[in-house]
This record gives C-alpha cells, structure tokens and sequence, in this order.
C-alpha cells in the first residue's frame, strides 16, 4: 500500500513538472519578446530623431547646368527621387532599357543629377529626379 502512494505520486509528479516547466518558460519567453519589441520600437524613433537632426544639419549647394541631351535610356534599375539627393522620398522605380526625357540637370555635391520625365499614361508620379549614372545618351 504505501509503495502504491509513492508510485502515484511519482506518477503525478512526472505529469505535473512538465507542464510548470512549459508555462514558465513560456512566460519567459513572451516577457522577452515584449522587451524586444520595446526595444526595436525605441530603436527606430532613435534613428528617426538621427535622421532628421542629419537632414537639418546638412547644407545642400545645387548647382543647375545645362542637360546637354533631351532623350534618354535608363541604363540601370534605379529610383526616381522627388529632389536630387539620397535621401529624398522615392517617387517610383525605373527598369534599365526606359526611355526618358530629360528636363533639366544639377550638379549637387560631386554627383550629376537629371530631372526627368517617364512615359506614363497618366501624370502621377512620372517626374522626378535620377543619378546621372543611372543614365545614357539616347540616340
């Protein structure tokens, strides 16, 4: 009789303990994702406040020159910014073989930048500008 109240407690014991275990670690596990999710949020509000200190800070000297070509090829899959430096929002994306007109250039920095107009059939989002790089002649 007492060996059978062992067993059944052992018995008991071995059903119990996982289940304490899983639902600790549980608890663990989702306090840490919400630390993490914490975490990642400051984070990107941290890099924001960076961002837009940098931008403010930054002097930009644009220097308009004349584009020396109207016709254009995209020559490499690039963005279509909506001013001519990096960090602008992009407008769209362009293919490589895209024949565009070309409005005007600057020269911003060390970089040459064409102000360009895409084929679209309608005039949302078909200007803006692109890294002179990203262009060729066409001829």
């Amino acid at each position: 009789m007492p060996y059978l109240l062992v067993y059944i407690f052992i018995i008991l014991l071995l059903l119990i303990a996982p289940v304490i275990v899983f639902m600790y670690f549980s608890d663990k596990h989702a306090r840490q994702q919400r630390q993490l999710m914490l975490i990642t949020r400051q984070n990107n509000e941290l890099k924001n406040i960076r961002t837009k200190q940098r931008l403010l800070n930054q002097s930009i000297n644009v220097t308009y020159v004349y584009p020396g070509f109207t016709q254009g090829i995209v020559s490499e899959y690039c963005n279509l910014y909506l001013g001519p430096i990096e960090n602008s929002p992009i407008v769209s994306k362009l293919d490589i073989g895209l024949k565009i007109e070309v409005l005007d250039s600057a020269q911003v920095g060390d970089s040459i930048w064409y102000e360009i107009s895409q084929p679209a059939e309608t005039r949302v989002n078909n200007k803006g500008w692109v890294k002179g790089s990203s262009l060729t002649k066409a001829n």
